[in-house]
């Protein structure tokens, strides 16, 4: 739009306040636009003042800007035009220029400023009040007052029933024993078996009976009973693949798979499954199972470390000891699209990458891994793109990065796409993002903060990842050869990988022996 100035139809006055005499006060009225034959209505978004003949006095080079842009209501407006020098009005002749919100010229106009030594004019009346602005944050919830006295006792309620019936007392003393009864008479000689047979009650009153059913040799449907090393045995026709328990050396074993395959065995308290020698209180040698025929079941494990123990504390530790190929120590699922395959209750950490994993479009055999953006800091941020209008734009701060970020440490970038801008961050806050700029862009905005409750987070902590746990094997295999050799460096391992011992006993990590070799056990008869 653009105005005929020989048309245009104005009053002008000028204030110096007292207060700030380079802010200049200007009044429009009856401003005419021709092009509709009304009373003018726009936005104006810069000003100008120049001589007579169009140079501009001030400001010198682009004109000045409204902030924000004054809108113009049917011919009339206010204006103020702040930082003008009062030498400025030294000259005569002088026009302000005035531009509308797309940068078109709307008018210039031919305007005088009293002398600056003149009586400045009386205060104008007060402007209306302008919007209430938005609430701020809540603050922090104050001390807590002192406790009141105890208001007096209430009335006594009702009695409550009967609770359950405690547990039975413990059984007294037995009385003396009464007098030993009259020995009754012999009994029949018992019968001798030998074949066929036996339809009554079979029992055998003699100190530390051995009781041999059948042969002790690998005939069919061979049983024994009670021999001098054996508690139980059976077996089959021409096979070693006794069924039974056994006892031998120290050891408690039971087998139905002969005496090189037993399924279970006690030794010094531990209990191995598919293991003769229990590397600890449970060593289980293959897949274990939990749950229903289905497959559902809970799995808890608690660890709790004596205090004298320096050693690292884990309550469950998962051991896949292939050291290639696309091998997992745990795999944790969920079939819940909302639910969490993995939760962890408190920090979480790892030695190597964190990654997502994603199917690969098009092969079948390959899938696509992203790994995570790793800082000092527990950081959140939020992206988006915004435009500016009249050199003005608001961003407002997502409801969710509120709750979950510090108020402090917020930090924003924006770029301007599609032509040049200077862009620069009027304000920067949790509630919203004031931007500036010499053109009306589109603009991009990152903005970064850090989490609640964690920004005195400290990224140098006590060595709890890599502690090597069994002295003599090679340690890391997982890791890339440079963390390896910088675990060599400071005096984690030795050059050939294993633990060094020397550093071991200095922090109090407790080193383990290998797992001795498995030995045979010999089947006892």
């Amino acid at each position: 739009m653009r105005l005929d100035c020989r048309a245009l139809l104005l009053t002008c006055a000028l204030a110096l306040p007292g207060f700030a005499q380079e802010s200049i006060f200007v009044p429009l009225s009856g401003v005419i636009d021709p092009l509709r034959g009304r009373l003018f209505s726009g936005t104006l978004t810069s000003w100008q003042i120049e001589d007579a003949g169009g140079t501009p006095v001030h400001p010198v080079g682009s004109p000045a800007l409204f902030a924000p842009g004054v809108k113009v209501s049917k011919g009339s407006a206010s204006l103020l035009l702040s930082g003008v020098p009062l030498q400025v009005f030294q000259q005569s002749g002088l026009r302000l220029r005035l531009g509308h919100q797309q940068g078109q010229v709307v008018t210039s106009f031919p305007f005088a400023a009293y002398s600056a030594g003149g009586t400045p004019g009386p205060v104008g009346p007060a402007g209306p009040a302008g919007p209430v602005g938005p609430a701020g944050p809540q603050g922090a919830t104050g001390p807590q007052g002192d406790r009141g006295p105890v208001g007096p006792a209430g009335p006594q309620g009702a009695a409550g029933p009967a609770g359950p019936t405690g547990p039975a007392g413990a059984t007294g003393p037995a009385g003396p024993q009464g007098p030993q009864g009259p020995q009754g008479p012999q009994g029949p000689a018992g019968p001798t078996f030998n074949g066929g047979t036996i339809t009554n009650d079979l029992i055998v009153r003699k100190p530390n009976p051995t009781f041999v059913i059948g042969t002790t040799t690998d005939e069919e449907g061979t049983i024994w009973l009670g021999n001098s090393a054996h508690g139980m045995n059976r077996r089959y026709l021409g096979q070693n693949n006794a069924v039974g328990l056994f006892t031998t050396a120290g050891r408690l074993f039971l087998s139905s798979r002969g005496s090189a395959n037993y399924d279970i065995a006690i030794n010094n308290g531990s209990v191995g499954i598919g293991e003769q020698n229990p590397a600890g209180k449970l060593d289980v040698r293959g897949a274990v199972h939990m749950g229903d025929t289905q497959g559902f079941g809970n799995v808890m494990v608690n660890a709790r470390v004596d205090a004298a123990n320096t050693a690292v504390s884990y309550a469950l530790i998962a051991r896949n000891e292939a050291t290639s190929g696309p091998e997992h120590g745990i795999v944790a699922t969920t079939l819940s699209s909302s639910g969490t395959a993995m939760l962890a209750e408190g920090n979480s950490a790892a030695t190597g990458t964190k990654s997502f994993v994603q199917p690969h479009p098009a092969d079948a055999a390959k899938e696509i891994r992203f790994v995570c953006l790793e800082g000092n800091e527990s950081g959140t941020y939020f992206r988006g793109t915004g435009r500016l209008t009249g050199g003005y734009a608001v961003i407002e701060v997502p409801a969710d990065f509120r709750m979950v970020s510090e108020s402090t440490g917020l930090t924003a970038q924006v770029t301007a796409i599609g032509q040049p801008a200077a862009l620069w961050l009027e304000s920067l806050s949790l509630e919203r993002i004031v931007v500036r700029g010499t053109a009306d862009a589109e603009f991009h905005y990152f903005v970064n903060g850090v989490r609640r409750g964690y920004a005195k987070y400290e990224t140098i902590q006590e060595n709890s990842g890599y502690r090597p746990r069994v002295r003599g094997v090679p340690f890391g295999t997982q890791y890339p050869q440079e963390i390896r050799d910088l675990l060599v460096a400071n005096g984690i391992l030795n050059p050939d990988y294993t633990p060094n011992e020397a550093t071991a006993a200095r922090l109090g990590w407790k080193l383990e022996d290998p797992a001795p070799a498995q030995p045979a056990v010999v089947e006892r008869r």
